[in-house]
């Protein structure tokens, strides 16, 4: 039940976080190359996922409307010893091409044995494979042959099966295990057998029931929706969309703006139509067009959700330049209002998209109403700023 309230809220957080693209001063960027989400994450009440394995297979509630937490692909129709892709016995095999990797495995991940780069990527072949990249493409794709969340080097870590991706056979992928704190090659009795050493700690009654007021908006949720449900029952409750969407409609956003001081503008002595021009001709030179775009804001947001931070992170951090260069345009005195609101602007979305690169994958409730937050927020202020952009204009038409 607790996974299902989640998949509800990410996919409500998505919806919205798309149409955060109204803030018109900035406005493309070219999407880069999204890296797969990180093993690591806060422990979870269950052992199913939170969150899928975070691939775009079908088996993500962002990428799949109605997911099935435990589904499982059919893996590999490679009939090879799983073991013969981990280093460890490679030693003493041929390698004719002389990359790293015995032409048996170059057989197996059908790279060219006469070839010690297949890709042309300027890595050789047993490289990638040691480090968990593809050696068939270029670039950073990474290497999970059973498409189970472990790429092919993390399945030798942990002694699992990198053509099977459910090594130990009991419904959960290897890379769904791992991540929340369970041993993908020991099957369990159901009740944390199989527990990995830090996970164990965490699987007491008390931890597995939600509390209503955690300061984690997401527990605080599934402890709203479950009551006084007794542990071993939770899995039976059913929680809808709407009720989900109900309760958080009712949440407080609070969508002041932070503040700007006046003494932080460089406001001139004049106060011409040619300063008011200079002015507004500056603003639009430097509008940080390489920022954001829909499409970039909302992969980079949704990133954030899986735990990968690092597009979103670069956004605050051009963010925050461009409220340095703000800050050092010359600012007559009838174009102070326009700039004190364009810099709270600038800072209400950086602090907002602070909110989600922080909290996207420990608490997405949070994460959610901050990006309703920035909904709100943009939605009255945007037409605030232009009203008033528009008002400086004239003085100079």
């Amino acid at each position: 039940m607790q996974n299902r309230i989640l998949y509800i809220v990410l996919g409500v957080a998505l919806l919205i976080v798309a149409s955060v693209g109204i803030f018109q001063l900035v406005r493309n960027k070219d999407t880069t190359t999204n890296q797969p989400p990180t093993d690591s994450s806060s422990p979870t009440p269950s052992e199913a996922p939170l969150f899928g394995d975070g691939n775009n297979n079908g088996s993500d509630p962002l990428f799949n409307g109605t997911p099935d937490p435990n589904a499982i692909s059919n893996g590999s129709t490679l009939t090879v010893n799983s073991k013969s892709a981990c280093p460890t016995q490679w030693v003493g095999q041929t390698d004719t091409d002389n990359d790293g990797l015995p032409d048996t495995v170059e057989t197996i991940y059908k790279t060219d044995n006469n070839n010690p780069d297949t890709d042309g990527d300027s890595y050789k072949d047993g490289d990638e494979v040691k480090n968990g990249y593809n050696p068939l493409t270029p670039g950073n794709a990474r290497l999970d042959s059973d498409d189970d969340g472990l790429t092919d080097d993390q399945e030798c870590k942990w002694e699992t099966d990198a053509f099977n991706p459910d090594t130990d056979g009991d419904n959960y992928k290897d890379g769904v295990e791992v991540t929340n704190g369970y041993d993908p090659a020991k099957t369990g009795d159901g009740k944390g057998s199989d527990a990995l050493p830090e996970k164990k700690a965490q699987l007491s009654d008390a931890a597995m029931r939600p509390n209503t007021n955690s300061s984690n908006y997401t527990e605080g949720l599934a402890g709203l929706m479950l009551g006084n449900t007794p542990t071993n029952q939770i899995g039976q409750v059913k929680v809808t969309p709407e009720q989900v969407q109900q309760t958080l409609a009712n949440a407080q956003l609070n969508t002041t703006l932070p503040e700007a001081k006046v003494s932080e503008l460089n406001i001139i002595q004049t106060n011409t139509p040619a300063d008011i021009n200079d002015y507004l001709t500056k603003i639009d030179a430097m509008r940080p067009t390489e920022l954001l775009d829909s499409n970039t804001l909302t992969t980079a947001l949704m990133n954030a959700f899986y735990g990968n931070t690092q597009q979103l992170a670069s956004i605050r951090g051009n963010l925050t330049t461009y409220e340095g260069k703000l800050l050092a345009i010359p600012t007559p005195a009838t174009a102070v209002p326009h700039q004190t609101l364009l810099v709270q602007i600038t800072r209400f979305l950086n602090d907002r998209l602070g909110v989600i690169q922080t909290y996207g994958k420990t608490d997405p409730v949070k994460a959610y109403l901050a990006a309703r937050e920035l909904q709100a927020g943009l939605n009255t202020n945007i037409t605030k700023l232009k009203t008033i952009r528009d008002n400086l204009a004239s003085f100079v038409q």
